[in-house]
């Protein structure tokens, strides 16, 4: 109902009460509220609606929230008393798009929707983390290594998540090492130390930031050589450490985490333990340790492992998919979640032509409500796609469409 009408209603507008007095009509309306003084006293819905109407009220925009009706005596022209009545009518403006609708849903009766009230979220600061592994240096995919580090300098994520098998350690495997595909210690520790700085660089994270690396079965090969080879060694430490220290051969400390800032998560740390990494309550992120076929299989057989969503790497395969539990009548909604590889595609010499993905994940994560909402960065002939963006290698650079949103 336009205000322009009500208000010009209330200054042209006067009732006349009696031989001796004229009473202004009061309307008055603002931010979808009004309230009408009638000149007459009446609760009889019916009448009370006739009146608003001559006023510019029209019922299908409005609705009466409260009526009053007052009495009080006041003095004739013939020196007595007579009764005076007057009906306060509240109203509040109907949603908008309920008027536009009343006319279709004429014929729903009783069993017709009303619009639901909308409310406010609690304040909180989502955040954004990135979360991606499998690097297998030094065999990582050059062309998804750069357009990663470009993805992480326009974006400027909250923090990194790191699944493991950084270093594949090909020389320190119980598998017989292909020849193309081989490569000193020493080269995958400089290596991953690079890689770890890169990314925190890229991001724009600091110290104190959350940059979490969670171990995977190929940072498990040194540990398992020195036990196997030198277990006089294994565990060896400075002089007058503490307990928590890790130790000299810790990769750890071979590849600086203290000073780069990144936290190496592998507790606890005699075997290969499938460390996890609560990201918020109920997600939670671990390397794995076994491979379903077809993308998305394997973490959803690895949901039966916890009592939660999970995300995790190692199969080298891409995908967000969901699995339905009931508890009795209420039903459990949980997400299981594979973040791809930033490998060679082309199988590391130990599989022909796979079944791989490169590319990783993002998370919106709300610390506060416990909430995550995890999307694709999905990799594809020199190019990785996210929320509609993209990032192309050229001969000339990076060619993004990016935008801040």
């Amino acid at each position: 109902m336009p205000k322009k009408s009500l208000k010009n209603y209330t200054k042209e507008n006067t009732v006349v009460k009696g031989i001796d007095k004229s009473e202004k009509v009061a309307v008055k309306v603002k931010d979808g509220k009004a309230t009408a003084n009638l000149p007459v006293g009446s609760s009889d819905i019916n009448e009370v609606w006739k009146m608003l109407k001559e006023r510019g009220f029209d019922p299908d925009q409005w609705e009466i929230q409260s009526l009053t009706v007052n009495q009080w005596e006041a003095p004739d022209v013939n020196g007595g008393k007579r009764l005076m009545e007057q009906t306060k009518a509240t109203l509040k403006q109907k949603p908008q798009f309920l008027g536009e609708l009343i006319s279709a849903i004429g014929n729903l009766g009783s069993q017709g929707f009303s619009p639901q009230p909308k409310l406010k979220a609690q304040k909180s600061k989502p955040e954004i983390l990135v979360v991606l592994g499998d690097h297998q240096l030094p065999f990582a995919n050059r062309t998804l290594t750069e357009l990663s580090h470009s993805f992480l300098q326009d974006i400027k994520p909250d923090g990194l998540i790191y699944m493991g098998d950084l270093i594949d350690f090909p020389n320190l495997s119980k598998f017989e090492a292909n020849p193309d595909f081989t490569s000193t210690v020493q080269q995958g520790i400089d290596g991953g130390y690079t890689t770890l700085r890169d990314l925190r660089d890229s991001a724009g994270l600091k110290k104190g930031s959350e940059m979490i690396f969670i171990e995977g079965n190929h940072e498990v090969r040194l540990r398992r050589a020195l036990i196997s080879k030198l277990p006089q060694l294994f565990g060896i430490k400075n002089a007058d450490v503490g307990e928590d220290e890790k130790s000299v051969l810790h990769l750890a400390n071979l590849m600086r985490f203290n000073d780069l800032g990144w936290t190496y998560w592998d507790e606890p740390s005699d075997v290969y333990p499938h460390p996890e990494y609560e990201i918020v309550k109920g997600l939670f992120a671990r390397h794995g340790n076994f491979v379903r076929a077809k993308a998305g299989m394997s973490a959803l057989a690895n949901l039966d492992r916890v009592d939660g969503s999970i995300i995790q790497g190692h199969t080298h395969r891409l995908a967000i998919t969901h699995h339905t539990r009931w508890t009795g009548q209420e039903m459990n909604l949980y997400t299981a979640i594979e973040t791809g590889t930033m490998a060679d595609l082309k199988g590391l010499g130990y599989s022909k032509q796979p079944d791989w993905q490169g590319g990783f994940i993002t998370l919106v994560v709300d610390r506060k409500n416990n909430t995550f909402h995890p999307e694709l960065v999905i990799f594809n002939k020199d190019t990785i796609t996210w929320r509609g963006f993209f990032w192309t290698l050229t001969k000339k650079g990076v060619k993004t469409n990016w935008k801040k949103i």
